[in-house]
């Protein structure tokens, strides 16, 4: 049992977070939003992804379109947390959709797990999480930091996105961790440390209004 769940975190996390986060989603205000849209995709996208695994079809694109859709959510989830979400974050999110696009054209096509996209996308959203670190440090909300809801689901990202960048250039660089399949049990592991500081977030907006909990 243990087994399948963990197989399936990628799935069954999300959704798990998910259920937490509808009754506290006024809490989190517009950011609350965001992340629904950003959950709903990842059960979508990655259950399906699972599905076809299972019947040993090949699912490498819904790879491509979910570092999309990840980076298309989380960008505007990172910059309402910074108290911002201005042209030059769209413009972010547009000029990965662009070189998405010619990554597949180029280099990885839709058949091929998407290494370049999907590292560059962990790469954009670590120098957006440290932005919101800095922008955080120069608050006075620095002083209660650990009851921040957008501090712990921050920090999710950044330590998922962190691992990500270690493990796709294994992958891509290493033959004996790609073999070994280690790799893809290390990004499980964070994967489900990304949703559980997720979901300690949603809970401590419970104790938050959006100005004090969010908006720093």
């Amino acid at each position: 049992m243990w087994k399948i769940f963990f197989n399936y975190s990628d799935t069954l996390f999300p959704l798990l977070v998910l259920l937490i986060l509808i009754p506290n989603i006024k809490k989190l205000g517009r950011a609350g939003i965001w992340l629904t849209i950003y959950l709903v995709l990842t059960v979508v996208i990655l259950g399906y992804s699972n599905i076809l695994a299972d019947r040993v079809i090949n699912n490498s694109f819904l790879y491509h379109s979910y570092s999309i859709v990840e980076i298309a959510t989380v960008i505007p989830l990172l910059a309402l947390f910074m108290n911002r979400v201005k042209v030059k974050d769209y413009a972010v999110i547009s000029l990965f959709v662009i070189y998405s696009i010619v990554n597949i054209f180029l280099w990885e096509s839709l058949m091929e797990f998407n290494s370049n996209s999907s590292s560059i996308a962990a790469l954009i959203i670590i120098v957006y999480s440290f932005g919101y670190f800095l922008h955080l440090a120069n608050t006075d909300a620095i002083l209660r930091f650990q009851t921040l809801p957008s501090f712990w689901i921050v920090s999710g990202f950044l330590f998922y996105c962190v691992v990500t960048v270690l493990v796709t250039a294994s992958y891509k660089y290493s033959d004996w961790f790609s073999s070994q399949n280690i790799t893809w049990k290390i990004q499980q592991v964070a994967n489900i440390i990304r949703f559980v500081l997720i979901s300690i977030g949603i809970l401590c907006s419970r104790r938050q209004t959006y100005r004090d909990g969010l908006s720093l």
